[in-house]
């Protein structure tokens, strides 16, 4: 057959262009999570998804745990200390998106546990990504305000140089009151304690009942009253 665009004999080259499927391609950071936590301290982690791509990058994240150290890689889904937040997403070209990874050692005793964040996604060469999430908890002794393992008239002098002179903030433990907040009410619970034949002190957040999913047991450590230039 003939082209009746030719006009004539010879070469004729016009432009030529060799195009690919648009494609996803995941990135994360950090690649890993270790954590030292006391017992019903919570920590709030952020792992970043950046798509890199050239075509939206849909993801779903889950998270898998050994709780204790007296399980032998037996993963327990979800409803455990560690949690992701969102669970699932879209990502355009060349944007980010920041996850919430929240690690919760309440009730937790001490000792070391494993978990990790599985990011599934439409990437073609990475669709199932693991990052490990490490967290060692340490005992807490209530009312052991400067982490010395023992409760005594040192722990009045470290908690009240914190409120009252700007002193180094004190362990978790010092919610003496288990009111989940550190405060001035936690030095009267401990001085009753400890010279008047008081009440023992609790466990942090353990004189609190919170009720629903959506509540958690943060304790909150006062700003003390000591200003830089003022007694």
């Amino acid at each position: 057959t003939s082209d009746q665009g030719v006009t004539g004999e010879g070469w004729y080259i016009d432009d030529v262009y060799i195009s690919q499927n648009p494609t996803p391609d995941i990135d994360i950071d950090p690649n890993s999570f270790t954590l030292l936590l006391e017992t019903n301290e919570i920590a709030v982690e952020t792992l970043t998804l950046f798509n890199a791509g050239t075509a939206d990058l849909d993801f779903a994240a889950t998270v898998f745990t050994e709780p204790t150290k007296g399980i032998s890689k037996t993963d327990v889904p979800r409803d455990s200390w560690l949690s992701v937040s969102p669970t699932t997403g879209s990502i355009a070209p060349n944007y980010s998106q920041n996850l919430l990874v929240t690690v919760d050692a309440s009730g937790l005793e001490s000792g070391d546990y494993y978990g990790y964040v599985m990011i599934q996604s439409n990437d073609p060469d990475e669709s199932n990504l693991i990052v490990p999430v490490f967290l060692t908890v340490e005992a807490c002794t209530p009312g052991d305000a400067n982490g010395d393992g023992q409760v005594s008239t040192s722990d009045l002098a470290f908690l009240a140089n914190y409120l009252y002179a700007g002193g180094q903030a004190p362990s978790l433990c010092a919610d003496a009151n288990g009111d989940c907040n550190i405060s001035t009410a936690d030095l009267t619970y401990l001085a009753n304690y400890l010279y008047l034949g008081g009440p023992a002190p609790l466990p942090p957040c353990s004189g609190k009942t919170l009720r629903g999913e959506n509540h958690r047991n943060i304790i909150k450590i006062a700003k003390p009253a000591f200003k830089a230039g003022r007694r």
